[in-house]
């Protein structure tokens, strides 16, 4: 199979084309070039190129799928599917669970309400220097990329929805921060209620599925994340102290002290999203965060490693980076930690 990666060069893309080339497949990736020397030595086809200004290396090109890991904008769909269609017979479009209006119903599936932006809003937007996209407006745009993908290709594109996408070179630092933490060991700051649910999907699980949904064509809508059976934040973490045998002890802190404090939910603290606090005034909580329906995607061959082979390579990948001073993009520092367990503490 003869297949276009467009990215394919960091964390996701990455691990497709390793997969593809697992597969015997002959890639191609079209990227901006910063970040191909991974592929030194291997036999891929790297295609140097700006897709939101030149696709003149595509024209004339033939492949028998497209993997689209990174169009943010629905003229990012455009151009790319006006320049291939007719030369391709298959498109996965990598988009989102951020494409639904919140996450406050419990067992989201496909069919949940997905808004997007007017034509006149997004020229707006468009025209404006001072708003850098796709920002705050992630989750529409993501679904008008959808849509213009099913408007060129009707019937013939893969929708892939992921949640929180993990593992090895994962530079959000989002599971890596609690990996991480928990090695240190100590008391560590856990957000209340250890029963809630979370999820997240490696991401080469999740590349391997896509090649399996390239393989058999699949197309529609599904929703992408994991794992198979629920999963609680005390497993999680219990999992992460075994991985790391640390002497790690969780102090699991209300929720109202947490935001009275101006603790950021997802970003100071990852896979925390308040149970009985909405993230907006006048909403609702957003309980159903961590229970996305992924049934069609299990239906469709969506396979999952054990939780406790993803925390250890992330865990060794990290002490690499640790060795070299590497600073977490996500998570709370350890001196605001330490103050805020000082401070939960001597109110109890």
């Amino acid at each position: 199979m003869n297949i276009l990666v467009i990215g394919g060069s960091r964390f996701l893309g990455r691990f497709v084309v390793e997969e593809a080339l697992c597969k015997g497949y002959q890639v191609t990736v079209f990227n901006r070039g910063q970040h191909n020397g991974i592929f030194e030595g291997q036999p891929v086809e790297q295609l140097i190129g700006d897709r939101q200004q030149d696709l003149s290396l595509l024209r004339n090109r033939s492949w028998d799928a497209v993997v689209d890991t990174c169009a943010y904008l629905p003229g990012d769909v455009t151009g790319l599917l006006d320049m291939l269609k007719g030369n391709i017979k298959h498109y996965t479009f990598i988009s989102s669970i951020s494409v639904y209006q919140d996450w406050v119903p419990v067992g989201i599936d496909e069919s949940y309400t997905t808004p997007t932006l007017s034509e006149e809003k997004l020229q707006e937007l468009l025209s404006d220097p001072s708003v850098t996209l796709p920002g705050e407006h992630y989750g529409h745009l993501k679904r008008m990329c959808e849509m213009e993908a099913e408007r060129i290709m009707p019937d013939q594109v893969f929708h892939v929805r992921p949640g929180l996408i993990v593992g090895p070179h994962d530079e959000s630092d989002r599971l890596t921060y609690w990996v991480r933490r928990v090695g240190e060991g100590g008391a560590v700051l856990a957000p209340e209620f250890p029963e809630q649910q979370i999820q997240f999907i490696d991401g080469r699980d999740l590349a391997c599925w896509i090649l399996h949904g390239v393989e058999q064509q699949i197309t529609g809508i599904y929703n992408a994340t994991g794992p198979a059976r629920p999963l609680s934040m005390e497993q999680f973490l219990n999992t992460c102290r075994g991985v790391t045998n640390s002497d790690a002890e969780w102090v699991w802190t209300k929720e109202q002290f947490l935001l009275y404090h101006g603790v950021q939910p997802w970003r100071d603290l990852p896979l925390w999203i308040p149970h009985n606090f909405p993230l907006e005034e006048g909403g609702e909580p957003w309980r159903g965060a961590g229970s996305v329906d992924i049934t069609r995607a299990l239906e469709a061959g969506l396979t999952y490693r054990p939780l406790e082979a993803t925390i250890t390579d992330l865990w060794n990948w990290d002490q690499q980076r640790l060795q070299e001073g590497k600073l977490l993009k996500a998570g709370l520092t350890s001196d605001r930690e330490v103050e805020l367990i000082r401070l939960y503490r001597d109110e109890q």
